[in-house]
This record gives C-alpha cells, structure tokens and sequence, in this order.
C-alpha cells in the first residue's frame, strides 16, 4: 500500500494536485477510493477465508478494530456479524 504523499512524489506532482486530480477523473478523493477498495477487500476475505475478526482487521491494512467497524457499518449499513452472515447467505443462494 501506498501512501498518497509517497504516490504523488512517484507522480512528481503535490499531494494536493494529486487530490484535485483523482477527484475529478474517479468522482472520490483518493483516500476514499482505498477505503473502499479495501472494504471489498475486506468483505471478500470474510466469505473465503473466514479468518478471526483480528486477523481481518490487520490483514486489510486498518489501524485498529474501531476502524475496521466503522467502514463496515457505513459502507454496508449493517455491523460486521449481521454483514457476514447476509455475505454468506447471499453467497449460498448464488451457489444454488
């Protein structure tokens, strides 16, 4: 993972130019677009994976489990245990 500070100096521009720039060619800043990003990470890791609630925390890159929470909950609607069990009753209906 990188850093925006460490893509834009890769990118020869400002940290700030990179932003405006992202921003109007993606729609999102480029902060959000990793959260996202690694919300469908996460959530795909849930499903295939089943790890403890920890592991997923440090293996998506969060800084601690309040964090992890927190983008479950805004990008999903739901908390993480009502999230994983609506993946894996969707994920058996697709198997059908």
């Amino acid at each position: 993972m990188l850093s925006i500070r460490q893509l834009s100096d890769h990118l020869c521009i400002s940290p700030r130019q990179l932003c405006r720039r992202f921003t109007e060619k993606v729609g999102v800043t480029p902060k959000r677009f990793a959260r996202i990003k690694r919300f469908n990470y996460i959530s795909y890791c849930m499903i295939t994976e089943g790890d403890k609630w920890a592991d997923l925390v440090y293996q998506g890159g969060y800084y601690d489990q309040s964090h992890f929470i927190k983008d479950i909950c805004e990008f999903s609607g739901k908390n993480p245990s009502a999230f994983v069990n609506y993946k894996r009753a969707l994920a058996q209906l697709m198997e059908i």
